[in-house]
């Protein structure tokens, strides 16, 4: 048999998010064909060892802890300074010309080998597309350098343009530049700093607002993809999803009540070496113990770390009154899944 070449994909993320992490590599090695390798590898500010082992369980995993000291004056998103990480690719994999970046927030439906051989010529990177810039109803704006805005949560790199062109370097100068205007943060840098994106299939971040809700015309992402897509394409791609994007929603997926989730992600939890957070019993006390922690932060805490406590504090709120059905103090995290990812 001829040696397969692994493909090496990326992901980065601090102990927040290690449950999600887990559930988008099981997924990532349970779509796999047979005949795909993936080398999976981590971008990390520092997690501790048991939480690595946990991981380990799922996969050999390569750690790399980066030094975000450069991205201190850089804006901060829901991810935080991992986020920014991605940037440093073209640095820390040099052995690399091009690599696939995930976000951890997804459910893996399909192979991604195909995507990974595309031929990017002189694009920096290649996504999804979101909406047309400038399009009524936008989220996003590039300001003029794209006709389209494309998402990096799935974004395949191309390290051999970064390092010729110096890319890092052009994100830098796009946040001194534009400063508090990125308000989507990475979102807004790669899409401003790049010369040229390659488009990736909708398949490959199909939203959950499109995929589970009732009507996807009723979504509050559907007027900026109708820009760029018709109607049969986005239901072509919810039909057959090749990853499924968990953003949009304030309390994030593994935040909400197990009963509050579609059921393919609570299956996938559940297979995670951190399932056991998921237990209905145990769900409502454990949630109550972070609503009442992250309040007292609020109140009694260091100025500094008080809007952020703010901010876990509404994001628990708000999924403890979506578990029992308080639609207008859970806003917009309340609305039920009515499909199985294999629609």
């Amino acid at each position: 048999m001829a040696n397969v070449q692994s493909i090496p994909v990326v992901f980065a993320f601090n102990a927040d998010y290690a449950l999600p992490a887990s559930v988008a590599i099981q997924s990532l090695l349970a779509s796999k064909r047979p005949e795909t390798a993936y080398d999976i590898i981590v971008l990390h500010t520092g997690l501790p060892e048991r939480m690595k082992r946990k991981m380990e369980t799922i996969a050999p995993i390569r750690w790399i802890e980066a030094d975000t000291a450069r991205f201190a004056h850089f804006p901060k998103g829901w991810g935080g300074t991992e986020t920014w990480l991605r940037l440093l690719l073209a640095e820390l994999l040099p052995e690399h010309d091009k690599v696939i970046w995930s976000d951890v927030d997804v459910l893996f439906c399909d192979d991604l080998s195909d995507v990974f051989s595309l031929d990017l010529g002189p694009a920096e990177w290649a996504g999804v597309a979101m909406e047309a810039d400038g399009a009524p109803y936008r989220q996003h704006n590039s300001w003029g350098r794209h006709a389209r805005i494309y998402i990096p949560s799935l974004m395949v790199a191309n390290l051999e343009r970064w390092r010729a062109t110096g890319f890092l370097a052009r994100c830098e100068r796009v946040v001194s530049e534009y400063g508090s205007r990125l308000t989507m943060c990475d979102l807004d840098v790669l899409n401003i700093a790049a010369e040229k994106i390659a488009p990736l299939p909708l398949a490959f971040c199909v939203l959950e607002r499109l995929k589970f809700g009732a009507d996807m015309t009723k979504a509050r992402e559907y007027a900026p993809l109708r820009s760029v897509y018709t109607d049969d394409e986005l239901r072509d791609a919810c039909r057959h999803p090749a990853i499924l994007h968990f953003a949009g929603p304030t309390v994030k997926v593994w935040l909400r009540a197990p009963w509050r989730m579609p059921a393919c992600y609570r299956e996938a939890m559940l297979r995670s070496p951190f399932g056991g957070q998921i237990r209905e019993w145990t769900w409502i006390i454990r949630t109550t113990i972070q609503l009442i922690r992250w309040f007292a932060a609020w109140l009694c805490g260091p100025a500094s770390r008080r809007p952020r406590a703010r901010r876990h504090f509404g994001i628990y709120r708000r999924s403890l009154a979506g578990a029992i059905g308080l639609t207008k103090l859970a806003s917009d995290s309340l609305w039920q899944p009515t499909e199985q990812t294999k629609g």
